[in-house]
């Protein structure tokens, strides 16, 4: 992995920070599921699955 910086409110960092930490998880591995979720959402490979998916049946019935 790689480390990467970014800019970001002070207060805003320690509030993230405490609710991870209370939560058992750290800032870290919560911005990288962050990223990562948002990555499977946006990405138009995923868009196109999940609508094929939601009309499998209805593509089938053309068939």
């Amino acid at each position: 992995m790689k480390t990467k910086q970014f800019r970001i409110d002070e207060k805003e960092w320690k509030k993230f920070k405490k609710i991870t930490h209370d939560s058992g998880s750290n800032a870290s591995v919560e911005i990288r599921r962050f990223i990562k979720e948002y990555n499977k959402r946006n990405s138009h490979e995923e868009i196109f699955n999940e609508i094929y998916e939601d009309h499998k049946e209805v593509l089938d019935e053309l068939d």
